[in-house]
């Protein structure tokens, strides 16, 4: 049987035991000739998770009050995009992580449901592009 890719290639040679030498010098020969070049990992597509957008935000912080309110802080790799906003339930977190954490194009904006103003109370739509 074939490796099927860098990673188990490499675990197996490093416990020889699982196979033994017999049986890892077989997988060995079966797969020479087999690949070009054997992938990463099965069925990485690290093309893929490389194009992939990002939404630009590396750090959340999510300040619990004692009037079970939240203030949900999201930091940005460029400081002037960053967010703050209060959210007045766990529901309202969720939303506002949904709205300001997915990419540009995961999702329409009109499925994430309004905008919350910062300081809004939950359910309580802010100004346009919030």
């Amino acid at each position: 049987m074939p490796f099927k890719s860098v990673a188990q290639q490499g675990y197996l040679h490093a416990h020889p035991e699982i196979l033994g030498k017999k049986g890892l010098h077989e997988w060995d020969e079966a797969t020479k000739g087999k690949y070009k070049s054997l992938p990463e990992h099965k069925g990485s597509n690290m093309a893929e998770k490389k194009s992939k957008k990002k939404h630009g935000f590396h750090h959340t912080t999510i300040e619990h009050h004692g009037d079970n309110s939240h203030t949900v802080r999201h930091e940005h790799e460029d400081p002037s995009k960053s967010k703050s906003y209060a959210a007045s339930d766990l529901d309202s977190v969720h939303a506002g992580m949904q709205e300001n954490l997915n990419p540009p194009d995961a999702a329409p904006a009109a499925a994430a449901g309004p905008a919350m103003a910062p300081g809004a109370p939950s359910g309580a739509p802010g100004p346009a592009g919030m």
